[in-house]
């Protein structure tokens, strides 16, 4: 059965084992950082698990005011198209339901078309006037 739930660090080698899966993980992601995010963000980073095995995982910060900002959403190779990512994006949105002003927000790679299927599913709208800049040497 599957379950969502708030990630505690216990959680860490998992979600760690998933990211690497998928080529999503940075370099500098340690139990100790797991740990400071987690503290950081309290209460705002959630697992799929099924039988108690994490199959998906995201993190959420919020600034405290306007911005919601999803990332790291990450559902296992075996449990993908079963709704698990919904599931946990609408735990998101349902922790910030109460307050409309908030802007809740993610960023996909323009290839990833199954993310995208989802976020619009969910009433997420692609926005065509911004742009993305970051230092990253990448």
């Amino acid at each position: 059965m599957i379950k969502i739930k708030q990630t505690k660090l216990k959680d860490y080698k998992e979600i760690y084992n998933l990211l690497k899966a998928e080529n999503m993980l940075l370099n500098n992601f340690t139990k100790n950082k797991f740990s400071k995010m987690l503290r950081r963000n309290r209460n705002l980073y959630f697992i799929a698990t099924d039988n108690n095995k994490v199959i998906g995982s995201v993190f959420v910060t919020y600034d405290g005011g306007n911005y919601v900002y999803l990332y790291k959403l990450i559902v296992h190779k075996n449990y993908r198209n079963k709704g698990i990512a919904s599931l946990l994006i609408k735990k998101i949105l349902d922790k910030f339901k109460q307050n409309k002003d908030i802007w809740i927000y993610c960023h996909i790679h323009k290839t990833n078309k199954s993310s995208i299927r989802v976020f619009s599913k969910l009433g997420f709208n692609r926005r065509k006037k911004h742009y993305l800049f970051d230092n990253s040497k990448k």
